[in-house]
């Protein structure tokens, strides 16, 4: 099947891409580089005026297999908690 995830990621050279999603406090931006359908590394911004540390959630994404919508689930999974406890 031509558009499997094998076919267009998994022998992929190293690329960047950038995903960018508006939320109810601001947009955020994640830059990630990946190699071979992984990524290898991942920074978060975001343009909201409420302070985020993004830094565990881009560490977490590191090794996780490049694909937007698992990229969004788990940001909002790690916003939902985030938001939780403040």
């Amino acid at each position: 099947m031509l558009s499997s995830y094998e076919w267009l990621y998994a022998q992929s050279p190293e690329f960047e891409i950038e995903f960018e999603r508006r939320y109810s406090f601001g947009n955020v931006s994640i830059y990630v580089t990946s190699s071979d359908g992984l990524i290898q590394s991942a920074k978060i911004n975001t343009d909201s005026l409420f302070l985020f540390d993004f830094k565990p959630c881009e560490s977490e994404l590191i090794g996780k297999c490049v694909s937007e919508q698992a990229v969004w689930e788990y940001m909002d999974r790690y916003l939902a908690a985030y938001l939780k406890r403040s």
